[in-house]
C-alpha cells in the first residue's frame, strides 16, 4: 500500500511539474505577444513622431524656396542683372535655414547659388559656358521644370558643388508665363540624419523614408539603399505598402534577411511618401529573457518546494 501510494505520489510530482512547466511556457509565450503588440504600437507612435519632423523640417525649406521665388517675381529685374541677384541670394542663404540655395537659368544654362555651410559664412558660386557647365542637362532641372511651377521633390542625388549627398525641393521660376529657370533648395542627407536619429526609440531603430510612386527608399539611414533595387530593399519596400495600404499607419511585423523586424509608417500626401520606422524585434531581447529567466526560477522553486 505504501509503495503505491509513493508511486502516485511521483506520478502527481511529475503531472504537477509538466503542468507548471506547460504554464510556464505559455506564460512566455503570452509576455511575448504582449512585447510584440506593444513595440508595434511603439513603432505607430514612432512613425507619426517622424512623420510630424520630417514634414516640419520640408515646411521650413518650402518657406525659403517659395519667399525667394516672390521675391524675384516682384524684381523681376534681377533675372538679368546677376550681380544684384548675387547679392540678394547672399542675404537669403544667410537668413534662410537651408544648406544650399540656387537658381538654373532657362537661357543659357547658367546656374548661380550659394552653400550655406553649418558655422561658416556662405559661399557664392556661379558657374556657365565658360565652365563648360549647363545645368538645363542636369536631371534636378528637368524635373523641377516639368512641374510647371508646382513644388517638386525631387530624387537624391550627389552635388557638384560640395560633393554632398543630397535632396532638394524646386520650383520652376515663370514670370509673365515664361519659364525662365528654376529655383531650388538642396538639404544634405548628413544634416537630415543627424536630425532624425535624434528620435531613435530602440538600438536598432531608424527612420527611412519610401517614394510610393517609385517603389524605393529616397532616405535611409544607410546610404547604399537609397534608390536601391537590391531584392532585398524591394522586399522590404512591398511590406511597407502593402501593410500601409492594408491598414494605415497600424505597425507591422516583416523578414529582412532572416531576422524579424517591426515596423510602422505613415504617410507625407505632399511629396507622397511613406515615412517609416522599423527596429529588430532583437532589440526586446533582453525582456525576454528576464521574463524566460523568471519563469525558470519559479519552475526550480516549485519543483524543489514540492
Amino acid at each position: 500500500m505504501q509503495k503505491l501510494a509513493n508511486k502516485l505520489a511521483v506520478i502527481v510530482l511529475l503531472l504537477l511539474t509538466v503542468s507548471f512547466l506547460v504554464f510556464s511556457a505559455i506564460s512566455y509565450n503570452k509576455s511575448k505577444e504582449t512585447i510584440v503588440d506593444l513595440s508595434i504600437d511603439s513603432k505607430q507612435i514612432s512613425s507619426v513622431s517622424a512623420k510630424v519632423f520630417v514634414e516640419e523640417f520640408y515646411a521650413t525649406k518650402i518657406v525659403a524656396l517659395e519667399g525667394f521665388e516672390r521675391y524675384i517675381k516682384n524684381n523681376p529685374y534681377l533675372i538679368n542683372d546677376k550681380e544684384l541677384l548675387k547679392e540678394d541670394l547672399n542675404k537669403m542663404a544667410f537668413l534662410a535655414d537651408v544648406d544650399e540655395i540656387y537658381i538654373g537659368f532657362a537661357n543659357n544654362g547658367e546656374m548661380l547659388g550659394v552653400e550655406n555651410a553649418k558655422g561658416k559664412d556662405p559661399s557664392m558660386y556661379h558657374k556657365g559656358p565658360k565652365e563648360n557647365f549647363d545645368a538645363r542637362i542636369r536631371p534636378w532641372y528637368g524635373q523641377i521644370a516639368a512641374g510647371n511651377g508646382d513644388i517638386v521633390y525631387f530624387e537624391p542625388y550627389m552635388t557638384t558643388t560640395s560633393n554632398k549627398y543630397a535632396m532638394g525641393i524646386g520650383k520652376a521660376l515663370i514670370i509673365n508665363g515664361k519659364t525662365v529657370g528654376v529655383i531650388a533648395v538642396d538639404i544634405y542627407l548628413d544634416d537630415l540624419k543627424k536630425e532624425l536619429i535624434l528620435i531613435k526609440d530602440t538600438k536598432t531603430a531608424e527612420v527611412s523614408i519610401v517614394d510610393i510612386a517609385k517603389g524605393y527608399f529616397i532616405y535611409h539611414e544607410n546610404y547604399d539603399r537609397i534608390m536601391s533595387k537590391s531584392p532585398d530593399d524591394i522586399s522590404v519596400i512591398k511590406s511597407f505598402t502593402d501593410s500601409y495600404a492594408k491598414n494605415l499607419s497600424n505597425g507591422f511585423v516583416y523578414e529582412y534577411k532572416g531576422e524579424t523586424k517591426v515596423g510602422a509608417c505613415e504617410k507625407y500626401d505632399q511629396a507622397n511618401w511613406l515615412v517609416c520606422s522599423a527596429n529588430y524585434m532583437s532589440d526586446y531581447d533582453e525582456i525576454l529573457n528576464e521574463v524566460l529567466t523568471s519563469q525558470l526560477v519559479f519552475s526550480i522553486l516549485f519543483i524543489i518546494i514540492i
